[in-house]
């Protein structure tokens, strides 16, 4: 399976970040923070509820401070990849291969990435108020659990019915049956 454009760059910059920091290995939280760099992945994040400032102040916090990471022995050696984060690639190339992806994306790794429920780096992204079922959601259907302009604003429950034409009107917030259909009788009978 092919990876894109977009997935190549975020694995160099997972590479040079654990290099700049004279880490031996390339671990996820690496990874997260080059998947910070991705516009579409960012924006995923943000639609999905995290707030992605504070994900960044909190890994590279995480990176500055962790000893317990093996320093390169020369500044020439490359960082290698840990197991976890080999793992997370593989299981998104099998993923987007199931769906009938012709390439892995930055997105496919990062619902990858909540299969590793012991990593600090799933730990600080459900922390900044991410889930993998958000992520997915949004991806799935482009309901977003935050208002579209990633503000940390109100859920927006309409959000998918607005998609297709259709808001929901003011009964949307309160009641998802309307949030998601339409009253055909009531249509009728108002001559629509």
């Amino acid at each position: 399976m092919r990876i894109n454009a977009e997935l190549e760059i975020a694995l160099t910059v997972t590479l040079t970040e654990a290099g700049s920091r004279r880490h031996a290995y390339a671990g996820l939280e690496h990874l997260l923070v080059a998947l910070l760099i991705d516009d579409t992945t960012r924006s995923v994040m943000r639609h999905a509820g995290a707030d992605v400032d504070a994900l960044r102040r909190r890994l590279d916090a995480y990176l500055d401070a962790e000893t317990a990471l093996p320093v390169a022995a020369d500044d020439d050696d490359e960082p290698r990849l840990t197991v976890g984060l080999r793992r997370v690639l593989a299981s998104a190339a099998q993923h987007a291969e199931a769906v009938g992806k012709a390439e892995v994306a930055p997105t496919d790794v990062l619902v990858s990435l909540f299969d590793e429920t012991d990593s600090p780096a799933v730990a600080m992204l459900v922390e900044a108020g991410a889930t993998r079922l958000d992520v997915v959601t949004y991806l799935a259907h482009g309901t977003a659990r935050t208002s579209p302009a990633g503000s940390g604003g109100a859920p927006s429950p309409g959000a998918g019915a607005a998609a297709d034409g259709y808001d929901g009107g003011p009964a949307a917030a309160g009641d998802p049956l309307a949030a998601y259909t339409r009253d055909l009788t009531a249509a009728g009978r108002a001559g629509e």
